[in-house]
């Protein structure tokens, strides 16, 4: 319970901004996850976001907040895999294509309150704070990502979708 106080609370040096960022996600049987961010505080070692994930649709969506599995060997940077995360893009050189691509580097989110639904109802809601403890770069863009929902819709076909905001913030 501390580890959550000290994600969540701002101390010092703690960059807090208040937000309304509304957006949403589509879906096929013609409803919509939509988002909605109120709060992010950020400061070099932590991070923590305030927000509301409503399924705006008639079935129910499983959510994975980890995303999808990692693969085994070690990534030279820590690639985000559709977990719920704090983000940032990052445009790289390959020599495998020949030239830049974006990669899209994780601040994983650790710790929830309230506890995050494996499986959000159909028109129903979660309103939270969600964050982590990682190394962050002052200067440097953030958007949030949010986890792998599983859409259980008959319209859908089983597919999974992800959410990136729109929206940014520079610590």
């Amino acid at each position: 319970m501390l580890a959550l106080a000290l994600v969540v609370a701002p101390g010092a040096g703690a960059k807090t901004i208040k937000v309304d960022w509304r957006e949403q996600k589509p879906l096929a049987d013609g409803g919509a996850l939509k988002f909605r961010i109120t709060k992010v505080v950020a400061t070099t070692t932590q991070w923590s976001i305030t927000g509301t994930i409503e399924n705006a649709s008639g079935s129910p969506v499983g959510i994975d907040r980890d995303g999808r599995d990692v693969p085994p060997f070690k990534l030279p940077h820590p690639i985000w895999f559709n977990g719920m995360a704090l983000i940032e893009s990052h445009r790289l050189y390959s020599a495998n294509i020949a030239g830049r691509h974006v990669e899209w580097w994780q601040h994983p989110a650790t710790t929830f309150r309230p506890a995050l639904p494996r499986t959000l109802g159909a028109h129903r809601s979660w309103t939270g704070t969600f964050g982590g403890k990682s190394k962050l770069r002052k200067g440097q863009s953030f958007s949030i990502g949010f986890g792998l929902f599983e859409l259980q819709s008959p319209e859908s076909g089983g597919a999974t979708v992800f959410w990136i905001t729109d929206h940014s913030f520079t610590l």
